[in-house]
């Protein structure tokens, strides 16, 4: 490798790699820097001798400015006006990305070009304002040039220290101020600033001029006719302009006289209050709409009033309003006469020949045949006098201009303008004109047409600009747009938005939300970000954006969860937050200062939770498989854990009376409640979705979490075996999965016995190993299955004829051995019956109402009430061996009776059909625990089969249920005597009778949450009389049969009523009719229920 030699300005230099063409890698050589006006420019000679393509890196002084330059020139435009640069160049091989040796180093001063003074100032008061014009720069085409516009009270502008910077950024070479005060003299002198350098040079010269609101001038008056028509030249200011009048009988006329005119818009009026013979003086001040200013008095001008002696009508006025010319005049003071008619004459000049109106009535009289902006002449004559005109009035048709145009700036996002509407013949909508200089006419460009409201937002605006605007109306009835309003500007001025101050709230509920207050000013900003933070952890844990009216004083709400985390978590301890605010353009505020910190103390259910299924593992075990949930809460609190089915129906209520535990201060504490598929009756719920809901509450505060939970544990059910009878049968096992499962059955001698062990795979243990006779495993999908046994053992040989033991066992994928609905784990044992050339017999349900399902009816009654068992047999005209059928009862798990049975129908000795077979039972111990199955054997002592037998062995039908408990119904609740509340229920016991002589310690109330636990203050029968309203079906779907039953029903209701008992009677098929009203003559509601009625429709 070859060193290359050290550059001038320190850089160090590579060493150049093996070359197969190339011995050297060539730097740069003859690098140049020249200034372009400010910039420097460089150029240097291209190196050679790379393996590949070249780039080149710049570098100023000792810091790299700029890598991958793909030629050899480059322009600096990062530079300072006045400051003296030196740079080097350094190629770089793109083939292995050696770089050169160093080019030569030059160096080149930054000189931006001189920023020329304005020249040609001049500044004219016009119309209150100071208008300054000057001569646009255009020296330098290249470069472009901004105005500053500086102003003082003083003669001489000290540009930064004297003068007030009133204009900057100017385009235009010309500015109006309108933001000084009256009759005071400005000085102002424009400097001009390098738009590309930001350097600003010398300023003009200085000039001045004075803030003046000019009276009017050019005051005449002109006797007519004994009127004294005024006629003035209008003044201007900043706003629309008015002009009142004065006058007195005397020359010295001043402002002090009588003011006989104000709010006059235009520059002539009519004084028809004159005496003849008199001689008036007048003057006439303008006022200026912008801020009520009004001008000095005008020259004076007087005449003296001369009415005619002759009956002619007289004091004619004509003035324009809404575009028509309104004329009213006056008869002679000296006619007598009767009623007057009079003809109206007018012209655009005189002599008036024109006849426009005649038989005039009237003393008013309106001209709407008139055209925009000419003025029309008037004079009168009457049809009783000599013929001679009244004096002559004249008013312009003027569609008057839209008044008082206001702009309004909005911090930069719009530009509001406001004005008084004017009016013209027709509806009126409105024009608006844009310019960006003050010469703004109806030729500027118009931004809005058609505007039916006196308002307008501008939005379509460049920060720091200033506009200017007009607006005009357009008559509906002829399109004609009606004068120019004066113009008005406002500087689209923007001021970033910030957040000036922010508080937050805590939150002690569930709940709550804490509060957040903010103001935003200079808004509305486009939005405005919120972060909280956690104080504990410093972590920033919640973002809020918030987008709609953030201007001032504005509100978030956080509801204590932290976005930062999956699920909906929340965590107690301090919290602080801050702000900052979103510009229209995107950019940002700073953030504000944190808030002081505020607590958050809730209970809150973490989300999400774990929930688990197994059957393992439990300490203590819990029989049977189970759900295992595993939470957080926020505090200490209770838990009341509810299962509802997909229906809504309430399953099982799992609480406790000692409180879980909170997160703790490391926020790493769990908790773990299990549910063990039970219902509350102690049955296991069928397989299906349901609703798992977690309530956490302490001191008044609750937290609530509701999640769907698929509730499908393996589970073998339906188990049921039949027998081998003949010789070429096979003994089938059945049963049903609610998931697939890998299924083992082993088949045992005759009276085999078990350890009570399982082996590994969950099968029994017999006590005698050589017991296994038979083997057989199979894997199974969710549904029903029917397995074989050919009556074989595991070597092939046929059994011999009897009673062989079976268990059956499933496995789910995770080795969970399946349970029944019962709850209780696999393995399930059942008989086979091997008696080849002999048909057992058969136990079943009967079929009967009640006894559909099971051999039990009721199903539920209270403790000492009758219990009736039926069951049929079923054999082959072969009787029971020796005794009738029998039943075994269990409780929890305990036989505790066993009952013969007898038939129902003694004389019955056919078996083939089935026989019917019954017993009664007084069942005392209360509970949900009991059980039981049937046995029968036929006369050769072979066991009947079927589910009611407990072929399945450790099978047996669940039921009936034998509960005391009272049942309350709530069907009334009054608080119109709060805190005395009166609560009407019904209470009977589990088979529906009404229970009486209650008393109030026969009775609990609590409410929900804790609030009351207690008895009632009293218990009595309500004392209201019961009206009950008897709605009975009819319709088609209703047989006779049916018919009769509810009218009987319907009848024992009637007879069972009290004296003060009221009942009303109405029947439906396809329509509704009332057969008998309210009353409590159960003699009328008995004819109205045995009253026929159609059998329609439903």
């Amino acid at each position: 490798t070859a060193t290359n030699a050290e550059p001038e300005n320190g850089l160090e230099s590579n060493p150049s790699n093996e070359r197969s063409h190339w011995s050297h890698f060539y730097a740069p050589a003859n690098l140049t820097a020249a200034n372009e006006n400010g910039p420097i420019r460089l150029n240097w000679t291209s190196a050679y001798g790379a393996g590949g393509g070249i780039t080149y890196k710049i570098y100023r002084g000792s810091s790299l400015i700029k890598e991958g330059v793909e030629t050899n020139t480059y322009l600096d435009d990062t530079t300072f006006n006045g400051v003296n640069y030196c740079y080097q160049v350094v190629a770089v091989d793109n083939y292995d990305n050696l770089e050169s040796d160093t080019s030569n180093q030059d160096c080149a001063p930054s000189e931006y070009p001189y920023t020329p003074q304005p020249t040609g100032l001049s500044a004219a008061c016009v119309n209150r304002g100071i208008n300054l014009t000057w001569d646009q720069l255009n020296s330098f085409p290249t470069v472009s040039y901004t105005y500053n516009v500086h102003r003082s009270l003083e003669p001489w502008v000290l540009i930064g220290h004297t003068a007030e910077l009133v204009a900057e950024n100017l385009v235009f070479s010309q500015y109006r101020d309108e933001d000084g005060k009256d009759s005071t003299t400005y000085y102002y002198r424009v400097s001009a600033v390098n738009v590309e350098t930001e350097l600003e040079g010398d300023p003009s010269d200085t000039v001045s001029a004075t803030s003046l609101f000019s009276p009017p001038t050019g005051l005449t008056a002109t006797n007519d006719n004994g009127v004294i028509d005024l006629a003035w030249t209008a003044t201007g200011g900043f706003g629309d302009i008015t002009y009142n009048i004065y006058h007195d009988t005397d020359p010295s006329v001043t402002t002090a006289s009588d003011r006989v005119a104000t709010g006059i818009s235009v520059t002539h009026w009519t004084d028809i209050n004159t005496d003849s013979g008199t001689t008036y003086w007048y003057i006439v001040t303008g006022v200026d709409a912008f801020d009520n200013l009004e001008t000095d008095a005008s020259d004076s001008a007087s005449t003296t009033s001369i009415y005619p002696s002759d009956a002619r009508p007289q004091k004619l006025r004509a003035e324009c309003v809404n575009r028509a010319i309104g004329l009213t005049w006056e008869p002679h003071s000296t006619f007598t006469g009767g009623a007057v008619l009079y003809t109206i004459h007018r012209g655009t000049s005189s002599p008036l020949t024109t006849v426009v109106a005649t038989n005039v009535s009237d003393t008013t009289w309106t001209d709407t045949n008139v055209d925009n902006q000419i003025t029309y002449y008037y004079h009168i004559t009457a049809d009783t006098g000599p013929g001679n005109p009244s004096n002559e009035a004249y008013a312009t048709s003027s569609f008057s201009a839209p008044t008082n145009l206001v702009a309004t700036n909005n911090n930069g996002l719009s530009i509001n303008l406001s004005w008084n509407h004017t009016s013209g013949f027709g509806s009126i909508t409105y024009n608006i004109y844009r310019d960006l200089q003050s010469t703004i006419s109806t030729s500027s460009p118009m931004i809005a047409t058609g505007l039916a409201a006196d308002t307008y937002s501008d939005t379509d605006l460049v920060f720091g600009t200033q506009y200017y605007y007009l607006v005009t109306g357009v008559d509906s009835r002829d399109n004609v747009e009606s004068l120019s309003s004066l113009p008005a500007h406002a500087t689209a001025t923007h001021i970033q938005p910030s957040i000036a101050s922010i508080s937050m709230t805590g939150i002690a509920l569930e709940a709550d939300s804490a509060i957040i207050t903010y103001t935003v000013t200079n808004g509305p900003a486009r939005q405005v970000e919120i972060t909280i933070i956690d104080q504990q952890t410093g972590q920033e844990v919640a973002t809020i954006i918030q987008t709609e009216n953030q201007d001032g004083v504005c509100t978030a709400s956080w509801d204590g969860i932290w976005t930062s985390e999956q699920g909906t978590i929340k965590h107690n301890g301090r919290y602080s937050a801050k702000a900052q605010a979103m510009d229209v353009d995107n950019s940002l505020s700073d953030w504000t200062a944190t808030t002081s910190d505020a607590w958050v103390d809730v209970v809150h259910i973490q989300q999400p939770v774990t929930i688990e299924y197994t059957t393992e593992g439990e300490n203590p075990p819990v029989l049977g498989p189970n759900y295992h949930i595993t939470y957080q809460l926020t505090k200490g609190a209770y838990v009341v854990h509810k299962i509802y089915t997909d229906t809504g129906a309430l399953v099982r209520t799992i609480s406790s009376d000692v409180p879980r535990m909170g997160e703790g201060f490391e926020r790493d504490i769990t908790v773990t409640d299990y549910w063990d598929l039970r219902a509350t009756n102690g049955s296991f719920v069928p397989n299906g979705i349901y609703h798992w809901q977690i309530t956490a509450y302490y001191q008044g505060d609750t937290s609530t979490v509701t999640f769907d939970l698929p509730v499908q544990p393996l589970r073998l059910t339906d188990l049921t075996t039949v027998g081998i009878a003949q010789s070429e049968d096979k003994a089938q096992i059945n049963y049903t999965l609610t998931t697939d499962a890998t299924v083992t059955i082993k088949i045992y001698a005759p009276g085999t016995t078990f350890t009570g062990g399982l082996d590994d795979n969950g099968n029994p243990i017999p006590e005698d190993a050589s017991a296994l006779v038979k083997t057989l495993t199979f894997s199974r999908g969710k549904g029903s299955h029917t397995e074989s046994w050919d009556g074989t053992n595991d070597t092939g040989q046929v059994v011999a004829n009897d009673i062989y033991m079976m268990s059956i066992i499933a496995l789910d994928s995770h080795r969970n051995r399946a349970v029944d609905y019962n709850g209780s784990e696999c393995p399930f044992y059942g008989t086979i019956p091997v008696y080849r050339g002999v048909t057992p017999p058969t136990l079943s349900w009967t079929g009967e109402t009640g006894y559909a399902s099971d051999g039990v009816n009721p199903d539920k009654d209270k403790a000492g009430d009758t219990f009736t068992y039926r069951i049929s047999y079923a054999h082959q005209d072969n009787t029971p061996l020796l005794a009738p059928p029998t039943l075994h009862i269990f409780k929890g798990g305990t036989e505790i009776d066993t009952e013969l049975m007898t038939g129902v129908d003694p004389y019955d000795q056919t078996y083939s059909d089935s026989k019917l077979y019954t017993v009664d039972v007084s069942l005392t111990d209360t509970g949900a625990d009991y059980s039981y199955y049937f046995e029968a054997r036929d006369i050769n002592g072979i066991p009947a089969t079927g589910i009611p037998t407990r072929s399945i062995v450790g099978y047996m039908k669940n039921g009936p249920i034998v509960d005391n408990t009272p049942l309350v119904t709530i069907n009334q609740i009054d608080r119109g005597g709060f805190p005395e509340i009166d609560c009407y229920v019904t209470v009977t016991d589990q088979a529906g009778d009404h229970l009486g002589g209650l008393i109030s310690g026969d009775f609990t109330v609590t409410e929900g949450g804790g609030g009351f636990d207690g008895t009632p203050n009293t218990v009595g029968s309500p004392t209201a009389a019961l009206s009950t309203a008897l709605v009975m079906d009819y319709s088609g779907s209703m047989l006779d049969p049916d018919v009769v039953n509810a009218e009987a029903a319907a009848n024992i209701f009637v007879n069972n009523m009290a004296d003060t008992d009221r009942a009303a009677v109405v029947k439906f098929d396809e329509t509704v009719s009332l057969i008998r009203g309210f009353t409590s003559n159960k003699g009328l509601l008995r004819n109205a229920i045995s009253t026929p009625y159609s059998r329609g429709a439903t």
